[in-house]
């Protein structure tokens, strides 16, 4: 259903823009006496004839100047002036003279073939202006205008912004002044008009933070990383049209091997610097950067100029192991932006600084540090080792009890500390004329009183109620 209503809405839009882009971007109106002509083909102007007779005493004449033949692409003919391949230079009004006197006029207009602009909007700053800008194909002529539209919502009146066609970079480009907190959406088209034609681009929805794309980083530097022969360092600085006060910037580095079609990526986080662990021994190394606004706004910059950097290699190696040194299967599938470089220095090499130098630490750790993880792996196997045959030594002991317990059979005992079980005698089981037992006897109690003692009925002496037996026995 979203989907639906969302196509129905763009159909909507496009409609009402193809209408007001016909209504601001019109075709301009020619006079009726106009002779329009396409460019590139050949064109044949010729006067009545009427009295005249000869061809020595004709002229033409383009506006005021006379028109001669030694252009390659004018033949003056009598009465008729033949052009050939027709460019913008050759349109204006063109009079025909015999004897000094004006015969006719011809107002040629050469019609300029107008491209479809493929306009593109770009923000470098993401509180800087907005540049619009077309490359045409083919040089325009100096009477073609282009202008930028722009309308804020859906209920305002379009305004007008000038273009400016650069020979330099040919192109024309358009500039565009938002807010800082002006983030809502705009429709933009450009409108291109000559002398006889126009056209306009489609019309595209733009707003501060869709258009952000900031310029490649600059001064990309690769160091080799001293006693590290797999190791690189990348370094870099933020484009002189951003501004790191306020506004960061997140990065991607792309670097091969020279002649290598395999290409490693990696995205770095407001840094500036990325260490390479991967690289390969000797060989050479091309690496790029490039740039995107830190919550992914816009669109990445296009990727800076390669740099090329070799790793760090021992003195003592020979060069033909270095030739030997060739792509392992599994090149380029580590990602490297887990690694820091935290353990380097990085310096300015423009102000005579090392690029690349390894901080100061202890030497014992580092000659130590990578025997560490060897160490760390030994106790935890051999502590794992001896708690398993522990408790492997301790199962095997009281399995053995409990077999013997489970294999003897016998009554259920039930142990209450700090009540002691004692046999009674025949006299402490019969009952005292003068009290009144707290519990009668059971019919048949089961008790832990032996067989071979007697009860004896006469006894003066009353239950005794610290044997707990009596209240534990089975009916």
């Amino acid at each position: 259903m979203r989907a639906a209503l969302t196509c129905l809405f763009v159909s909507s839009l496009l409609s009402t823009c193809s209408g007001l882009q016909e209504r601001l971007c019109p075709k301009p109106v020619l006079p009726s006496d106009v002779q329009l002509t396409p460019a590139g083909v050949d064109v044949n102007l010729t006067c009545p004839e009427d009295t005249w007779e000869g061809n020595a005493n004709f002229m033409w004449k383009l506006g005021n100047r006379t028109l001669g033949t030694k252009p390659p692409n004018r033949l003056v003919a009598g009465a008729m002036l033949m052009l050939k391949s027709v460019r913008h230079r050759d349109s204006g009004n063109y009079t025909c003279y015999w004897n000094g006197l004006r015969i006719c006029s011809i107002h040629l207009m050469v019609r300029e073939i107008l491209e479809v602009p493929q306009m593109s909007c770009t923000r470098k700053f993401p509180v800087g202006v907005i540049r619009c800008q077309y490359n045409p194909l083919h040089r325009p002529s100096p009477t073609t205008r282009a202008v930028l539209l722009v309308r804020k919502g859906f209920n305002t009146e379009p305004k007008t912004k000038p273009c400016t066609y650069y020979n330099s970079s040919q192109r024309y480009i358009c500039l565009l002044k938002l807010g800082e907190g002006d983030h809502a959406s705009h429709m933009v088209f450009m409108c291109i008009t000559s002398m006889a034609d126009s056209q306009f681009s489609t019309p595209q929805m733009i707003s501060g933070y869709s258009v952000i794309q900031p310029d490649p980083p600059v001064n990309v530097m690769v160091s080799p990383v001293e006693g590290a022969p797999r190791k690189l360092i990348v370094t870099w600085q933020y484009p002189p049209t951003w501004n790191p006060s306020f506004y960061k910037l997140q990065f991607q580095v792309k670097y091969r091997a020279e002649h290598s079609p395999l290409v490693n990526t990696a995205l770095i986080q407001l840094k500036s610097s990325c260490l390479i662990v991967d690289a390969l021994t000797g060989r050479r190394h091309v690496v790029q950067v490039r740039a995107q606004e830190e919550f992914g706004h816009g669109s990445w910059s296009h990727w800076s100029p390669e740099a090329i950097g070799v790793p760090w290699t021992d003195a003592g190696l020979h060069e033909e192991e270095l030739q030997s040194t060739v792509l392992p299967p599994d090149y380029s599938t580590e990602d490297i932006s887990s690694y820091s470089t935290e353990d380097y220095n990085i310096g300015d090499p423009l102000n005579g600084q090392p690029a690349i130098s390894r901080r100061p630490t202890d030497p014992a750790m580092d000659q130590s540090h990578l025997h560490i993880s060897q160490y760390t792996f030994f106790i935890a196997g051999a502590s794992l080792a001896f708690g398993a045959i522990l408790f492997v030594g301790i199962m095997i002991r009281y399995k053995k009890k409990w077999l013997k317990d489970s294999s003897k059979g016998g009554k259920l005992h039930f142990v209450f500390p700090f009540c002691p079980q004692r046999k009674m005698t025949s006299e402490e089981l019969q009952p005292s004329p003068n009290t009144i037992p707290l519990v009668s006897p059971p019919s048949s109690p089961i008790s832990d009183v032996p067989a071979d003692v007697s009860e004896d009925p006469a006894s003066p002496d009353s239950y005794d109620v610290t044997n707990l037996n009596y209240f534990f026995f089975q009916r």
